[in-house]
């Protein structure tokens, strides 16, 4: 594992550059508080995301919560978010909800780890959850492994509590008939209003 120290950066801990290394070196070196990865909060890359989505079957829930954990965006504001703030004008201020939170003291960007309790309960909804966040943010989310992170953060909901117990086509079926079920709420709903 090839690693720099890290001049000029918040640490003093060596450096690993994630994307040089095997599935099980990254996993061990993320979990190694003696090193700073790149990137720990995010796959490295395709290759490693899927070699780990092949093999979550066998991997424990805690791993993969951890994992999880790591991937979703914590609640926090960024260089660029207090840059930002700098140089927007009034206007916005109030209509940014970033901006407003930034102005209260609160961090910018609102944490997505309590999706882990989601996660538990509702798979879907957590998928849903995490895709919401990405609409309303695609704007901002071009910082570096940001919107990666997030893509990550699905596809391990997904291998681990949706495909693993409920196979595609189930998952179809049950769109189907809830969307039949809401059709025919909202058509007995319509016919008596307007009937």
């Amino acid at each position: 594992m090839a690693a720099r120290k890290g001049k000029g950066s918040r640490t003093d801990k060596p450096i690993v550059d994630g994307t040089k290394l095997s599935l099980m070196e990254w996993l061990d070196a993320i979990a190694n508080p003696k090193v700073e990865v790149f990137p720990n909060f995010a796959f490295p890359n395709d290759k490693l995301r899927d070699e780990y989505l092949a093999t979550i079957s066998p991997r424990s829930d805690k791993e993969v919560v951890e994992l999880l954990r790591r991937f979703l965006i914590h609640s926090i504001t960024t260089i660029r978010d207090a840059d930002d703030l700098r140089y927007v004008d009034g206007h916005h201020l109030l209509e940014v909800e970033q901006f407003y939170r930034m102005l209260r003291g609160e961090p910018a960007w609102e944490g997505l780890t309590w999706v882990i309790d989601l996660v538990r309960r509702s798979p879907l909804r957590a998928i849903e959850v995490l895709d919401s966040y990405f609409m309303t943010h695609i704007q901002e989310l071009d910082r570096p492994y940001w919107s990666e992170r997030l893509f990550d953060a699905i596809a391990l909901i997904r291998a681990r509590w949706i495909e693993k117990s409920h196979p595609r086509e189930s998952l179809v079926s049950l769109a189907e008939s809830s969307l039949k079920s809401w059709s025919s709420r909202s058509s007995r709903k319509w016919d008596t209003k307007f009937s």
